[in-house]
């Protein structure tokens, strides 16, 4: 690993279905000032024939974890501690499995470094891609706007947050960390709002490809999938009203409101407190009436 590199790419690894195509867009990088980790979370595949393809041409730090922590929906701890594997460079990007960069992604990383020297978090442009790698969706990121507003697109919609499009200093990884939601739902949401309050950049001279395939987390629609995911909205809307509730309009805060109520089975004596500011007294009516 070369020390001089100001870049970590780190894959938490366990399916091997795209996998090989993400390698090939590290090894195809025009720029290769970068150092990769491989985290294996006690994946049952095999992967020595696509990491034997690279050993000798492609520097990186393999690790087989004995613990399978996603299989327990704890997937940000698989994540930390694929970055535990790093060797304190600057700057930190988690990257799926399936998902992959665009060759010019580092060099673009470096150049919006050099002009700014330094940020918080980098997000890049999105492509939806399907398992044949056919481009379903282009979704370029928004210049100007903070990370409040990034948060409120995914909400509302407009594009959608996930982990791999962004590179984040690692100065403010260790003051927030990430939040542990079960199966890392919405953490990448949390990371984008939390990461980005100082200092946020977006990029649309370079893309990362995010993978939409029926082997995805997000496609698993198991009762008890379901249930780890109404979970995490739980915590986090939770989160987001009783940490950041200043940073949010009255007709958002009463959206994220209406949210909490739907994703919580019980409420407890704070967020009874969040709903009587932010919820009419008829609403209130309603939200009690609703969960009897």
């Amino acid at each position: 690993m070369n020390s001089s590199n100001k870049l970590a790419i780190v894959i938490p690894l366990f399916k091997r279905d795209f996998f090989e195509e993400t390698l090939d867009t590290l090894f195809n990088q025009t720029d290769k000032r970068f150092n990769l980790y491989i985290g294996n979370d006690a994946s049952p595949e095999n992967f020595d024939d696509i990491l034997g393809k690279y050993k000798n041409n492609f520097d990186f730090k393999y690790h087989f974890f004995e613990e399978n922590l996603g299989g327990e929906g704890k997937l940000v701890e698989q994540w930390e501690r694929c970055i535990s594997l790093t060797q304190n460079e600057d700057y930190i990007q988690i990257l799926g499995d399936d998902d992959y960069v665009s060759n010019n992604f580092v060099e673009t990383f470096y150049k919006i470094l050099d002009e700014k020297k330094k940020f918080d978090l980098l997000r890049f442009k999105m492509l939806k891609v399907s398992a044949k790698s056919e481009i379903l969706q282009e979704f370029p990121q928004i210049e100007n706007l903070n990370s409040t507003e990034h948060l409120l697109n995914d909400l509302n919609q407009v594009y959608w947050i996930s982990i791999s499009e962004n590179i984040f200093s690692r100065s403010v990884y260790n003051q927030l960390g990430i939040k542990k939601y079960p199966l890392a739902w919405r953490s990448d949401a949390m990371l984008v709002f939390e990461f980005g309050m100082e200092n946020i950049e977006v990029s649309n001279n370079a893309f990362v490809a995010i993978r939409r395939s029926q082997i995805q987390l997000t496609m698993n629609i198991s009762p008890k999938v379901s249930k780890f995911k109404k979970i995490a909205m739980s915590y986090f809307y939770n989160d987001l009203l009783e940490k950041h509730e200043a940073r949010f309009k009255k007709k958002d805060r009463k959206n994220l409101v209406k949210k909490l109520v739907y994703y919580t089975s019980n409420i407890n004596s704070s967020q009874k407190e969040i709903l009587r500011k932010n919820l009419s007294f008829f609403e209130m009516i309603q939200f009690y009436l609703f969960k009897k």
